[in-house]
């Protein structure tokens, strides 16, 4: 009789089953999750995620918003009317650097499978002594004056709260795509924004590009080619009384069915964007289909927060925004987790949180709670502990961003299924 058999009562056919047992669910632990990762590009990268409150990422208050029905058209509708489809998230530093928006368009334009993805909105930050996104370098010369909000002095700002003067005629101002770290189509449209006051941006190396438009706020090229890099230089045309204003400029692609725009600045506040003269007419001319406002940190982060204040205050911007754009679908976002100091729990992110779903309701937007998403009060702990916080506790690291903007894609197509389950009923 077999040794084994005899000291355990277990037989080789016995043993030989238990170890193909063993086997087969060590390998089904390995698949089950490669297939799950499979499903989405978020929990491939960054499983596990146990923290997250994944459960609370989607977009609600959709039966009081069109975002439902805007957001799940936006593959057809591209495709069959030949329009792109126009995204603008503004905010505030989460939004500057670009990490965060930059995982959502392209998560989008993977989804969307086109490889024509237009960049979009950019603003010369570094021109101006600021962080400047990762995907495209600011040449310039001359010197230039960064101008922010505040309520004394009103200065002109854009799209983004922010703007860039100079006086100088001979100055120059210009982008560059970073071909390494490009996530969308080189461009062949460029628009430039501006306050001209007797100065006038001229396209440098202009001979193969026409000028398509041209008045007191703005100048529309077409390139004969797809280019990656663009610069202009100043020319004076009248009588000026200050300084040559920049605003932003638009690398867009003619055959690009997606354009998302990102615009927003270090600070910024619900009142940079009530402030700033420009930003209707130039969100206006965008004529985004979604609107995406990330708002609210700079506010809470304040200790004299004031919730009657900043429900005013966000009502009058997205009633601006609902004016001016009555097709676009509009979708708030709150707050993430943070800390003050570094160390003390900001008691006002709960409350500027209700406030903004009570002015959503209201306004009828959607709403995409970061806040809860990220796992409520004290949870950028958790964030911090597994690496996706800056170190202090206010803003999360690329890697984070990153995390942020898959969960955001996430959502959007969450309301995408939402959208074709409510077509089928209705079929």
């Amino acid at each position: 009789m077999n040794l084994l058999k005899r000291k355990y009562g277990v037989s080789k056919r016995a043993k030989l089953f238990a170890i193909v047992f063993v086997v087969a669910f060590l390998v089904l632990l390995i698949i089950l999750p490669l297939s799950f990762y499979k499903k989405r590009e978020l929990t491939k990268e960054y499983m596990p995620l146990s923290f997250i409150n994944f459960s609370e990422n989607k977009l609600t208050g959709l039966a009081s918003s069109k975002t439902v029905e805007t957001i799940g058209q936006l593959p057809s509708k591209a495709k069959d009317d030949g329009q792109p489809i126009q995204i603008l998230h503004i905010g505030d530093s989460h939004i500057q650097a670009d990490f965060f928006t930059a995982e959502t368009r392209r998560l989008l334009s993977q989804w969307m499978n086109t490889p024509n993805t237009s960049r979009g909105f950019t603003f010369p930050y570094s021109m101006v002594k600021s962080n400047n996104p990762d995907d495209y370098d600011v040449v310039w010369e001359g010197e230039w004056t960064r101008n922010m909000w505040n309520p004394i002095e009103s200065p002109l700002l854009g799209l983004a709260g922010v703007s860039a003067s100079t006086v100088d005629t001979l100055s120059r101002f210009g982008v560059r795509l970073k071909q390494s770290t490009i996530s969308f189509s080189p461009f062949n449209l460029v628009r430039v924004n501006y306050h001209a006051n007797g100065f006038e941006p001229i396209l440098l190396e202009s001979a193969n590009a026409e000028l398509l438009s041209r008045d007191e706020g703005h100048s529309l090229y077409r390139l004969e080619s797809q280019s990656s890099s663009v610069s202009f230089g100043l020319e004076k045309v009248g009588q000026s009384t200050g300084a040559f204003t920049l605003f932003g400029i638009e690398l867009l692609n003619s055959d690009a069915i997606l354009q998302y725009h990102a615009a927003g600045v270090n600070g910024a506040s619900v009142g940079t964007f009530l402030g700033s003269s420009n930003f209707i007419q130039q969100a206006t001319e965008l004529n985004p289909n979604v609107v995406i406002i990330s708002l609210g940190t700079n506010d809470a982060y304040s200790p004299s927060y004031s919730s009657a204040r900043f429900s005013q205050d966000y009502s009058e911007l997205i009633g601006r925004i609902s004016n001016a754009l009555p097709m676009a679908s509009i979708v708030v976002t709150t707050p993430g987790d943070h800390l003050i100091d570094r160390q003390r729990i900001n008691p006002n992110i709960a409350k500027i949180n209700k406030d903004i779903y009570r002015v959503a309701q209201v306004t009828g937007c959607a709403v995409w709670d970061f806040y809860r998403v990220m796992g409520g009060n004290g949870s950028v702990n958790l964030w911090a502990q597994q690496g996706f916080c800056e170190s202090d506790k206010l803003h999360l690291n690329r890697k984070g961003y990153r995390l942020q903007g898959s969960l955001l894609f996430e959502a959007m197509i969450g309301a995408t299924n939402n959208y074709r389950e409510i077509e089928s009923i209705n079929q």
